[in-house]
């Protein structure tokens, strides 16, 4: 069987450029107290951004925190796309004014990600902060009229998920061009409470669906738990011959990310101690990308997987996540247990 041992670099590389953000979003592990790292200056982010480029890396995304409370964020967009990256944005757009929205248009980037939670209040309080619904509103249409390409993304839980077909629609009306669902990433025993149940994703995708075949020009992607039996999600084929890098976990496959000091992991959710694979300001990325815990996940097929994860006649086709496994249990290789086939006999599926 083929895996991805010999593969030299990643594909894309997610960067924090920063631990700071002016929202306390409850299911975000970079606001975690014990994975903040202090942020670095200006001269050594371009230096990875350099370091990176210099090795053809073919994609960039910018996260944090929130991206836009660094004042030398167009700079290092610019940066960025001077190298030739392909280059995307996330932001919660509090923080973009009239004048930031314009300072990142003039960088020349062309496409950026808006998260938004709700249309109303409920964002506020999935959010942390009184009044971020109304920030979020304006600088969406700061950034659209600053002739930006916007996608608005919300995470689907339960305190949410019957909103997100009316904020959609909202975001579509004011310019919006995309809309992306993606899934929550449980890493807590709390958090998996919030998982929104199989019938309540049923009900949500036919309504984003008819929403999409409404709306001219506006685009809906849904990114669910796994076990959500739709034809637009899961193929039973089995792949052995070449792992299948579009359905499953490619933390440390496809993909690595950087932390705000330059510390280097397989992916964003995985940011504990044993993760860490060497800080890429003093490393180079043959090394990172090669060293134990990239390597192991690199080397990890479905063949290996545990529990009712490695039982399931659906794991070459299925994209469980390997943080949920790691987050929940300790088990990098063991079951997710947000999927929709773990809960069916819970009280949350």
């Amino acid at each position: 069987m083929y895996t991805l041992k010999g593969l030299q670099k990643p594909f894309v590389v997610s960067f924090e450029i920063t631990s700071l953000c002016d929202q306390q979003c409850w299911f975000c592990c970079a606001q975690l107290p014990k994975y903040r790292r202090e942020d670095l200056p200006t001269k050594s982010v371009l230096a990875i951004v350099s370091k990176i480029a210099n090795e053809d890396i073919y994609s960039i995304f910018l996260t944090g925190g929130e991206p836009l409370l660094r004042n030398d964020l167009p700079l290092i967009i610019k940066e960025c796309l001077n190298y030739g990256m392909n280059v995307s944005l996330s932001t919660n757009g509090m923080a973009a004014t009239e004048e930031v929205a314009k300072m990142i248009a003039s960088a020349e980037l062309d496409e950026i990600q808006v998260s938004i939670q709700a249309p109303d209040e409920i964002n506020d309080k999935i959010v942390g902060v009184e009044g971020a619904v109304d920030q979020s509103f304006k600088g969406l249409q700061n950034l659209i009229n600053a002739g930006l390409r916007v996608t608005v993304a919300s995470v689907a839980t339960r305190m949410n998920y019957s909103l997100i077909p009316e904020l959609a629609e909202k975001v579509a009306t004011i310019g919006a061009k995309y809309f992306r669902v993606l899934r929550l990433m449980p890493h807590s025993n709390d958090m998996l409470q919030q998982v929104v149940t199989y019938r309540q994703m049923q009900m949500l995708v036919e309504r984003l669906m008819r929403l999409e075949k409404e709306m001219e020009e506006f685009t809906i992607s849904i990114h669910t738990s796994p076990g959500f039996s739709d034809e637009r999600f899961y193929d039973s084929k089995e792949y052995k011959i070449v792992h299948p890098l579009c359905h499953t976990c490619e933390a440390g496959k496809v993909s690595m990310g950087i932390l705000s000091n330059g510390d280097c992991v397989p992916c964003l959710e995985l940011k504990s101690s044993e993760f860490i694979c060497g800080n890429i300001l003093y490393e180079s990325l043959l090394k990172v990308w090669n060293s134990k815990p990239m390597f192991a996940l690199r080397s990890a097929t479905p063949d290996q997987y545990h529990g009712r994860c490695g039982d399931c006649d659906l794991k070459w086709s299925c994209y469980s996540a390997r943080c949920v496994a790691y987050n929940l249990r300790g088990d990098i290789l063991g079951d997710d247990e947000s999927c929709y086939r773990f809960l069916e006999n819970t009280n949350l599926g």
